[in-house]
């Protein structure tokens, strides 16, 4: 009878480790994949943030260049104001 109880419980510490291990191996397996998914993220997301820092440099040259324009044209149309010698603040406060 001893003999049986103990080949009984030999069997279930066996069945409990199989089961141990297995459920082990799929939680491994699965922070595994977690891991490699959270690294792709982050690659990508510094893709992102060197993306806009290249639009907004880009947008800042474009504001710059538009500024500078606008400023020549400016000068274009009000040229003869100024060389007739009207100061720069009289000039400014009719546009």
């Amino acid at each position: 009878m001893l003999n049986e109880i103990s080949d009984f419980l030999f069997a279930i510490a066996g069945v409990s480790a199989g089961f141990v291990a297995i459920l082990g191996g799929f939680i491994a397996s699965r922070l595994i994949t977690i891991n490699s998914e959270r690294e792709v993220a982050e690659s990508n997301l510094e893709e992102v943030k060197y993306q806009k820092f290249l639009k907004l440099e880009e947008r800042d040259m474009l504001r710059r260049s538009l500024d500078e324009e606008d400023s020549i044209c400016y000068l274009h149309e009000h040229i003869d104001d100024l060389a007739g010698g009207l100061e720069l603040e009289d000039v400014y406060e009719e546009y």
